[in-house]
């Protein structure tokens, strides 16, 4: 009989150890992403979008870039004339070796390429950050519509912020949220910013959500709480689309299993 305890007492802690080794692989790890932002000549906006279907994103897939969203300003809301690319980042190193397009083209190509390029934009900026998985709920893949709230956070209050974030989580899975990316700017601005990408089919599911979220009462006290009273400096929100036509996406599931 006491072998017998000793023996499911063991096969119990096995159990348990297989389980805790499993999640611990299957949980989501950081992710970098490279962010870059350029603000197109409104005369030159269709020129702009054929360039970079017809030569930027050639380059890219010879250059071997897996993944490439790019995004736009959606619709009657926002900054207008903007095009937004995430592009995942396997290593910081891989800076050293220069843009993606620049090793595909070469460096006289590269050149005229970056001489045309000029020529239909006002300028832009990019930046690295870092995914934060524990504060996000996955993303669907299918997104129509992508909210993004920018967020910068008092020094010292980091903690605080994510603290906030990851009680509101639940609450946001709750209303019907389908998917929200949470990330922290590494490189290139604002060292205490961070930024949620929210997911939607159409602004209507926007709306739907977003009611759902103000009626719930564990919401309500959660914002009565004042706990981001001197925490978050400020925020901004802006609505953007994905272009698929311009972007490097994984096959679907359903397609890649087959």
């Amino acid at each position: 009989m006491k072998r017998q305890s000793i023996g499911m007492v063991s096969a119990l802690l096995l159990t348990l150890a297989l389980a805790a080794l499993c999640l611990a692989q299957d949980a989501p790890k950081p992710q970098l992403s490279r962010v870059s932002v350029t603000q197109v000549k409104p005369e030159m906006w269709e020129q702009f979008l054929a360039f970079y279907k017809n030569e930027t994103l050639p380059a890219l897939k010879k250059a071997g870039v897996k993944r490439s969203l790019v995004l736009q300003a959606s619709g009657p809301i926002g900054q207008s004339f903007e095009l937004r690319v995430v592009q995942p980042v396997d290593s910081l190193a891989q800076f050293d070796e220069g843009s993606s397009v620049a090793k595909a083209l070469g460096p006289e190509k590269y050149k005229a390429y970056q001489a045309k390029r000029r020529t239909m934009i006002t300028g832009g900026n990019a930046y690295v950050i870092r995914s934060i998985p524990e504060l996000s709920l996955p993303l669907t893949g299918t997104e129509k519509l992508l909210v993004r709230r920018e967020v910068s956070v008092a020094a010292g209050y980091r903690a605080d912020f994510e603290s906030y974030q990851k009680d509101l989580l639940p609450l946001l899975k709750k209303a019907g949220l389908r998917g929200c990316r949470v990330s922290r700017l590494m490189l290139g601005g604002d060292s205490y910013a961070y930024s949620t990408v929210d997911s939607y089919d159409s602004f209507a599911e926007y709306e739907k959500v977003t009611e759902a979220l103000n009626k719930d009462e564990s919401y309500r006290q959660l914002i009565a709480s004042g706990r981001t009273k001197g925490v978050i400096l400020h925020s901004t929100r802006s609505v953007y689309s994905i272009m698929p036509e311009l972007s490097i996406l994984p096959a679907p599931a359903a397609t890649a299993s087959k």
